[in-house]
């Protein structure tokens, strides 16, 4: 009887230890030679408020962030005229995703400032965003740059 508990804390414990190196060895081979997916270049937001970029080959997605805030998007643009909308400053990055290959590294940042002035508004022009097409909103200048 005795035999048999030793038996069975000896077969207890290799089982463990297979277990742990499979895990470890998966964990460490889905990521040690798989390759990235190139970083998207060029990042643009020009007055009409759609943000774009070179367009990546073979990638299925792109992940945008802005702040702390992310959008996955399947073209090399996002309009980002309603998620800029409030006064403040926006820090945009952008990074692709390919099938068979790790997420790229984040794009160089592009960094956007919106000041609204008190006490003025107009209407949005816009007419390709029906939710604000009409909408009163405040007057608002932008500064893009790169940070």
């Amino acid at each position: 009887m005795r035999q048999l508990r030793q038996m069975k804390k000896v077969w207890y414990f290799v089982i463990m230890a297979a277990v742990a190196f499979i895990l470890a060895a998966v964990a460490l081979g889905c990521t040690k030679d798989a390759p990235k997916a190139p970083t998207p270049q060029n990042l643009t937001l020009p007055s009409n408020e759609i943000l774009q970029w070179d367009e990546v080959e073979g990638v299925m997605e792109y992940v945008v962030r802005i702040n702390e805030d992310y959008y996955t998007v399947t073209e090399n643009k996002l309009d980002v005229f309603e998620l800029t909308d409030k006064a403040g400053t926006y820090v945009i990055s952008v990074a692709a995703r390919a099938s068979g290959k790790l997420q790229s590294e984040w794009s160089k940042a592009y960094g956007r400032k919106r000041f609204c002035s008190r006490g003025s508004s107009g209407k949005a022009k816009r007419q390709s965003s029906g939710s604000v097409f009409g909408a009163r909103v405040a007057r608002s200048r932008f500064y893009g740059e790169r940070v």
